[in-house]
């Protein structure tokens, strides 16, 4: 039984025909005709094929420039291409062989054919529904496996689902959608999992988060690595996944003559240089080897927040914040924030805590009814 409807997506169109031809853009003539297939990595015949409102209705768009698929006025009527920013619509319908016809919407009487002759020119044609000239081959194209798939990065093994497997897949497949994985889509998707961690998966929901910024450690390296075990081995678990990444590094240290020579630049940047700047003993030098890479630690750039999440004072919230939100915060929020992230309270040294007695007692957190206790030095377990 033929599909109902073709999945939007990328794909390569060919004729339903005993020798494979693609069809093919050649962008320097801006000419669309029939060709064999090429090496996978090129473009040339690649179209992504996008929806409308109508039933069965697509715009045809190559993948890697601004050409969408048309047709020329003249007749017989062929296929073109076009740069305009209406596009063409074309009915993509399957056939009971499970194969498609296509039709430009404006000439829904007219399919376009294989000319088996004429391989540079795709006519239209009268539909006629034996005619296997008609029928089209939608072909998803197979991805192989990338530099980056042979050599893992920390990026591919920490998300191994990348933007071009869900770019294969369709809106229906996934329940929820976020965009970004900031401070309101990362808490929102952390919840949604938690959330189908305890309903099961015959009831969970699927979803799709989708971020545009970069992975490792521009932000906090915290925000990373989420480790699975949150009692017994945290730091085993990290430096297993983090030593894959791991690699022998090359150190050479030259001496202080040379390296005011070279302004303390790295030694990538300076021996990189006119030959002669280093002294003998320096270049000659046998570089020794480090076993290193990204490890699981505080800090991180600007903001190095330490994990350390106080609550606003009482004073802050009534001057700066509108009275609803101010309660509100303390009254729920507040709550589901330290929950979720895993609120501890420190062990103090008696120091410390008397230091801690005294802020209490005569400090801001001395109010009446304040919500500020200087005991809770708020600190998220994982985050």
């Amino acid at each position: 039984m033929a599909e109902p409807k073709l999945s939007p997506g990328v794909y390569r169109i060919r004729p339903l025909s005993r020798e494979r031809l693609y069809l093919h853009l050649d962008q320097a003539n801006s000419h669309v005709s029939l060709r064999p297939l090429v090496t996978p990595e090129q473009g040339d015949q690649k179209w992504d094929i996008s929806p409308v409102e109508n039933e069965s209705t697509y715009t045809i768009k190559h993948i890697d420039s601004a050409f969408t698929l048309a047709y020329a006025d003249e007749e017989p009527s062929a296929l073109s291409i076009s740069t305009k920013e209406v596009k063409t619509e074309w009915i993509i319908k399957p056939s009971p062989s499970g194969h498609f016809s296509f039709t430009a919407a404006r000439k829904a009487n007219l399919a376009v054919e294989l000319d088996i002759k004429n391989k540079d020119k795709i006519l239209f044609n009268k539909i006629h529904p034996n005619e296997a000239n008609q029928l089209w081959v939608f072909e998803k194209p197979k991805i192989t496996p990338s530099s980056s798939s042979q050599n893992p990065t920390f990026t591919t093994k920490f998300f191994p689902f990348t933007a071009r497997d869900a770019a294969e897949e369709t809106v229906q497949d996934h329940d929820i959608i976020v965009v970004g994985s900031g401070v309101g889509g990362g808490v929102l998707i952390h919840d949604i999992y938690d959330t189908n961690f305890r309903i099961g998966s015959n009831n969970a929901k699927k979803v799709l988060l989708l971020e545009r910024g970069g992975l490792t450690f521009h932000s906090h390296c915290l925000n990373t690595a989420r480790p699975v075990d949150l009692v017994n081995d945290r730091g085993q678990h990290n430096d297993f996944f983090f030593h894959r990444f791991w690699g022998d590094f090359q150190i050479v240290r030259c001496c202080d003559r040379c390296q005011d020579i070279c302004n303390r630049k790295g030694p990538g940047e300076c021996c990189g240089g006119p030959a002669g700047q280093c002294c003998d003993n320096c270049y000659n030098k046998t570089p020794s080897f480090w076993s290193g890479g990204p490890m699981y630690n505080l800090g991180g750039r600007s903001a190095a927040w330490g994990l350390f999440i106080p609550r606003i004072h009482d004073r802050t919230l009534q001057v700066h914040f509108p009275k609803a939100i101010g309660d509100e915060l303390l009254s729920t929020y507040y709550g589901k924030a330290e929950y979720l992230m895993n609120l501890s309270l420190p062990r103090s040294e008696k120091a410390h805590r008397y230091v801690i007695d005294r802020l209490n007692a005569d400090g801001l957190a001395a109010v009446p009814n304040s919500r500020v206790q200087w005991n809770w030095a708020r600190i998220a377990s994982e985050f």
